[in-house]
């Protein structure tokens, strides 16, 4: 495993990332007037939360691991901007109430449903069935297609494509409309009007928002529910 992070540091430590990180400073400090400070917090973050982000990818732990690294450096980054900046505080408190949601939600996922994610403990064959059902959906909510033009659209086995489709069309997915694959989340948001789909939207960043507490109350009622 050692062998695999150097590996992956190798992979991810080229010139081309390294540019990038110098054009980064070169835009925090030159164009946007950042302090030395907020600069400082800015690469900080940038290179904690990659290499959770490396480790998350090499030990196939749950992305909110690389969340929850954001989190924590965003409080300190936070904290040390309102005590250092004086009046000017704003960006201080931005990090602040960033970090302090995100360290919390990342650390009642990861607590309640562990740090290894069992998804990514999969075989080759079942993360390329998945690409490939993700590819199908992608290509259908493009645009409604034949069986037919699917297999001649994608870069993949015919009967490999035909799968997904059996499969996403058992989860309802995808639907047929006479000789075509159309994606049931169109159709959806079609039958739907604007009003409807706001207050969808608008629900769904709150559920995210709640999170946190949501996941403590699941938790709660299925240790209830193991008692009885």
């Amino acid at each position: 495993m050692a062998e695999t992070l150097r590996g992956a540091v190798r992979e991810r430590a080229t010139a081309r990332v390294l540019f990038g990180w110098i054009v980064v400073v070169a835009v925090l400090y030159a164009l946007l007037g950042s302090s030395p400070l907020q600069l400082a917090t800015s690469l900080a973050t940038g290179a904690v939360v990659g290499t959770a982000g490396l480790l998350t990818e090499v030990y196939d732990l749950r992305d909110e691991v690389e969340s929850l690294a954001l989190g924590v450096v965003s409080l300190a980054g936070g904290a040390a901007l309102v005590a250092v900046e004086g009046g000017h505080q704003s960006a201080g408190v931005s990090f602040l109430l960033i970090g302090a949601w995100t360290t919390l939600d990342a650390g009642q996922v990861l607590r309640h449903r562990g740090v290894a994610d069992p998804s990514k403990a999969r075989d080759g064959r079942e993360v390329y069935r998945d690409y490939v059902a993700r590819r199908v959906h992608e290509a259908v909510r493009d645009q409604p297609r034949t069986p037919r033009e699917l297999r001649e659209a994608l870069d993949a086995d015919g009967e490999d494509v035909d799968r997904a489709v059996e499969e996403l069309e058992a989860r309802g997915v995808l639907r047929r409309v006479g000789g075509e694959l159309r994606s049931a989340d169109d159709d959806e948001q079609a039958d739907r009007g604007p009003l409807a789909r706001t207050r969808s939207v608008v629900a769904a960043g709150l559920r995210r928002l709640a999170r946190p507490v949501a996941i403590e109350f699941e938790s709660e009622s299925s240790a209830t529910g193991d008692v009885r």
